[in-house]
């Protein structure tokens, strides 16, 4: 995710005074990072996936 913030420092500070650009900037920004930066899978549930999803857990809550 660095690397795609990286790419878009330059934009970011030469629109801080234009609220139109910078509202550009930032969807821009906001589908790369969409595109680029996934999470890898895992074999196991993370803890916010169980969270999210109780049924998920490989063992019974008693």
């Amino acid at each position: 995710m660095s690397e795609a913030v990286r790419a878009f420092v330059g934009r970011l500070v030469g629109t801080l005074d234009d609220p139109v650009g910078l509202a550009r900037v930032l969807s821009d920004l906001g589908q790369v990072v969409g595109k680029t930066c996934r999470r890898n899978k895992r074999r196991k549930p993370g803890t916010v996936e169980l969270l999210n999803d109780v049924s998920l857990l490989d063992f019974g809550l008693t």
